[in-house]
């Protein structure tokens, strides 16, 4: 969508990470207005749903260091992230 408007975003979500905040900030860009509004909607939303991924992330790690049976599980098991 937005190399429509000739705006190019690298591949990958860390690119988009990085450079969607300039391109909504960019007012020379020619981005329509509402397009702008609505790819910011998603971005907050995007940042809300990292933030409640970080947040369970955390309770399952605290619930498995406190589970008994996972007392077993080796230490690297418990810390990978995706």
């Amino acid at each position: 969508m937005l190399l429509e408007f000739g705006i190019t975003v690298p591949k990958g979500i860390r690119q988009l990470r990085r450079n969607l905040p300039w391109v909504l900030e960019d007012g020379d860009n020619e981005l329509p207005d509402r397009l702008r509004e609505l790819i910011t909607e998603l971005w907050s939303d995007m940042i809300r749903l990292d933030e409640r991924i970080e947040e369970l992330t955390d309770e399952l790690d605290t619930l498995a260091r406190a589970d008994p049976q996972t007392v077993m599980t080796p230490w690297f098991l418990l810390t990978l992230r995706s």
